[in-house]
């Protein structure tokens, strides 16, 4: 079995408003408490890595 030596997540975690059919969560329902976001979501499964992480934000993760 091959071994990860690290991940790389190169950013939008959100789909883009352009995206047809796109449903750009800022929420997740299924959460514990259920008003965690999904940036709250996401550093949650990167801690749970057993190897490092890397993350680049990409252009739906900016802030307006």
């Amino acid at each position: 079995m091959a071994e990860v030596a690290f991940s790389v997540q190169d950013g939008d975690l959100k789909a883009g408003r352009g995206t047809p059919g796109s449903a750009t969560p800022t929420t997740c329902a299924t959460a514990t408490p259920p008003a965690l976001d999904i940036y709250t979501q996401a550093l949650g499964y990167f801690n749970s890595l057993k190897e490092p992480a890397i993350f680049t934000p990409g252009d739906n993760d900016l802030m307006p």
